[in-house]
């Protein structure tokens, strides 16, 4: 192994630790979310108990009750939504913060690289400004964590309101119902939130690896798309894991997707010219897992193989026995046309837009026969 390969596998393996520790840096934040939702809940029972009976007094549903009832359920989940926003806001800026220490220590080899420009004095208003009051896949994080609620507790709490007082329900029969769809509603509501959380911590993340890559684009030469090896890594993920773009030629937008755990490793320059002993860094691999069913996390997606690997996506992919190899996302179709030498793995996605193509757009149906 050259000592350009050995510096880079250095770099990816301090990301890699880094991104397990963004990963329970997410899980502390999401305990927190949990109890915020669950203190929410309770508030809004007690709501639901003191003013539904009045709420619901008249004998049929009108347009102007409806829309009565819907301004009542946004003023009773006000503040939890406040809540949720401001956890995840100041969640996200002490993400971003840490990582742009963290990329500063990476790329800096901890600072034995003094070519290296450190980004520094970055103050918590700034950071806001550029990591988290931006447009996140076309909304502002106050307009999803609105859209978490409207389409998880509140709706369901409006369809039970309405329901029931179109069928006539007593009041105790009422809140009953109304107080299932909360359960029910906030169960949606908190799934949500979760993916807002991990979603804006990544962002955090990959905003402030971008800002320290910017301001030492004279020693990078390009950058190589870093994925998780498990199967839990979505085809989208997996197929783009290796890809290598110059230092300004388009590429995908990280992260590319809710709950997207994918990173871009600096390509370096000449590491000898950085004033660097290439011999004092050890071969490392990464590492990878098959996890169970579940979301990520504490308490889901249990692990039941693991190990390390010195290959990409689909090299680590070909290294697995058959059952393993159809846990993954790429799916048995494609897995089945690669072993058969019909495709290469390049050719299964588009590599500036980061899109598989269709079995279609290969020249294949859906069992995999030609076109």
């Amino acid at each position: 192994m050259t000592a350009q390969q050995r510096a880079e596998l250095y770099q990816l393996t301090r990301m890699l630790w880094w991104r397990h520790e963004l990963g329970q840096l997410s899980d502390e934040a999401l305990e927190a979310l949990l109890d915020v939702l669950n203190g929410a809940r309770q508030e809004i029972v007690k709501k639901i108990r003191a003013e539904l009976e009045g709420l619901v007094s008249v004998s049929e549903w009108r347009k102007d009750y409806d829309q009565q009832v819907v301004a009542w359920l946004n003023e009773v989940t006000a503040a939890a939504r406040g809540t949720v926003t401001s956890l995840i806001t100041e969640t996200s800026i002490g993400v971003a913060l840490a990582s742009v220490e963290t990329y500063n220590s990476i790329l800096s080899f901890e600072g034995a690289a003094t070519s290296v420009k450190l980004v520094s004095g970055l103050t918590r208003d700034q950071v806001r400004q550029f990591f988290v009051d931006q447009p996140l896949g076309g909304r502002l994080l106050s307009e999803w964590v609105d859209r978490s609620f409207t389409s998880g507790a509140q709706q369901l709490m409006l369809d039970a309101i309405r329901a029931g007082v179109m069928q006539g329900e007593s009041y105790r029969k009422l809140e009953r119902r109304v107080m299932d769809a909360a359960a029910q509603g906030f169960g949606i509501t908190q799934r949500e939130a979760a993916t807002l959380v991990r979603t804006y911590v990544q962002s955090a993340n990959t905003g402030a690896q971008e800002a320290v890559y910017k301001q030492n684009e004279d020693i990078i030469r390009g950058y190589k798309r870093v994925e998780t090896l498990d199967n839990h890594t979505c085809r989208i993920c997996a197929l783009m894991d290796g890809a290598k773009y110059g230092l300004h030629e388009k590429k995908p937008d990280l992260p590319a997707h809710p709950n997207c755990r994918g990173v871009y490793l600096p390509l370096l320059k000449s590491f000898r010219e950085l004033g660097l002993d290439m011999d004092e860094f050890e071969e490392v691999a990464r590492p990878w897992a098959i996890r169970g069913t579940g979301n990520l996390g504490t308490s889901g997606a249990k692990i039941e193989e693991y190990g390390t690997s010195k290959e990409d996506f689909h090299g680590w992919l070909m290294s697995l026995p058959e059952d393993s190899q159809l846990k993954t996302s790429i799916g048995p179709v494609r897995l089945r046309l690669l072993k058969e030498g019909k495709v290469n793995w390049d050719e299964l996605s588009n590599k500036q837009t980061g899109l598989p193509y269709t079995l279609k757009e290969l020249g294949f149906d859906e069992q995999g026969n030609p076109i």
